[in-house]
């Protein structure tokens, strides 16, 4: 009663979400958002020099040492994560108004859930249908004898038949509440690119707002994955 329900129903796919990619840090804006592009793990932070001037964080894979392969990935400074970012962003506003017109088209297909609410009203009458040929197979062994091996099979047959149903309809559910957190994840990200100018140095609320991820190919070259879902190789 709290919040709207759309809302909680958002909250929880991206708890699914965060889930499905493993353990989830929130303990700085970089934590599960570089992720290894030689064996897919995260990136997680290291400082060197820690008691002196030459004092720096750095990011390197977190099985760069694991196993008995040890994955051939390059750290990454934190600094320079920094500055590609900055010359990234500055890049996106300068392309902002094409950007934001090709995700229009986007959004409206996002926006048109037509085919999925046909197909789940459809089994919504089906499993229906089924509920009620359950109920009179189960009422008429309950009335008279009946042959019970022909019983059974009927009802788990009917059975099968819901349950099939069922699992379509919350695959449809499913389906719509991706491209619904797909449309606010996308809408926030133009709201961001509108409402911002150019940068001059990081902006940690502006990196969470706009980058789903940066996956790490070598100390040179870096790819950006951006909320609406286009990428962007980086050379350092």
């Amino acid at each position: 009663a709290i919040i709207e329900p759309e809302l909680f129903d958002l909250v929880q796919y991206e708890f699914t979400r965060r889930r499905e990619i493993g353990p989830h840090s929130s303990k700085s804006c970089f934590s599960s958002k570089i992720v290894c592009g030689h064996c897919g793990g995260f990136f997680g932070s290291k400082v060197w020099y820690s008691t002196s001037k030459y004092r720096r964080t750095i990011w390197q894979c977190n099985q760069k040492y694991a196993g008995d392969t040890p994955c051939p990935s390059s750290h990454m400074l934190e600094e320079a994560v920094k500055r590609a970012f900055v010359e990234a962003f500055n890049n996106l506003i300068d392309d902002a108004d094409a950007i934001i017109e090709s995700c229009g088209a986007l959004i409206g297909a996002l926006l048109d859930d037509t085919r999925l609410d046909e197909e789940a009203e459809k089994l919504s009458d089906e499993s229906e249908v089924v509920v009620v040929l359950l109920r009179k197979c189960v009422d008429e062994n309950a009335r008279s004898a009946q042959d019970q091996l022909d019983y059974q099979r009927r009802y788990d047959s009917l059975a099968a038949r819901f349950d099939k149903t069922k699992r379509r309809l919350d695959e449809l559910a499913q389906r719509k509440l991706e491209r619904r957190a797909k449309r606010e994840k996308i809408n926030a990200y133009l709201g961001t690119l509108r409402e911002s100018g150019p940068l001059l140095n990081f902006d940690e609320e502006l990196w969470l707002a706009t980058v789903e991820k940066v996956t790490v190919f070598s100390a040179t070259e870096i790819e950006f994955s951006f909320k609406d879902g286009s990428k962007l190789t980086w050379k350092l």
